[in-house]
């Protein structure tokens, strides 16, 4: 991927990098890095890569910032390191999502730990249905590599 090997211009590509994250790689660190120093960059306040396929591109932005990604085909949504140190979301069903992250900056990318609910989390994904019960994600984030799911 560092020698272009990826298109995130091109929406086949959008979940690409967090691969790394699923049950069977468990490198959600690798998630983090790829996210914050190749496709984050991209976007800048007058360009995009590729065209914004109704919202497609604003989409890949907002979640790449957030530090969650729906992955296609399933319920998961997968982690990686969050660029706001809070975000609120008013759900649907009168519930509330909130997301936690006093550390982030711009140098602090990683996850060093997360928790759901006030529980650690030993997995890189929450699910839909998590996220519609409401509640809080909280990252604790660091400038080190860590693979907070081992």
């Amino acid at each position: 991927m560092d020698n272009l090997l990826i298109d995130f211009g091109n929406e086949p590509s959008f979940m690409t990098p967090w691969l790394f994250a699923n049950e069977n790689v468990q490198r959600p660190d690798l998630t983090s890095y790829y996210i914050r120093t190749k496709l984050l960059p991209l976007f800048t306040l007058y360009d995009l890569p590729g065209d914004d396929d109704q919202g497609a591109m604003a989409s890949l932005y907002i979640f790449s910032r957030l530090g969650f990604f729906p992955f296609a085909g399933t319920d998961k949504y997968y982690l990686h390191g969050t660029s706001y140190k809070k975000a609120a979301f008013n759900l649907s069903n009168g519930k509330k999502f909130i997301i936690n992250a006093p550390q982030a900056s711009p140098d602090n990318i990683y996850i060093k730990s997360v928790k759901l609910n006030n529980k650690n989390l030993n997995r890189a994904y929450i699910t839909h249905n998590e996220i519609m019960q409401g509640g809080t994600l909280d990252f604790e984030m660091t400038k080190e590599p860590v693979n907070f799911i081992k």
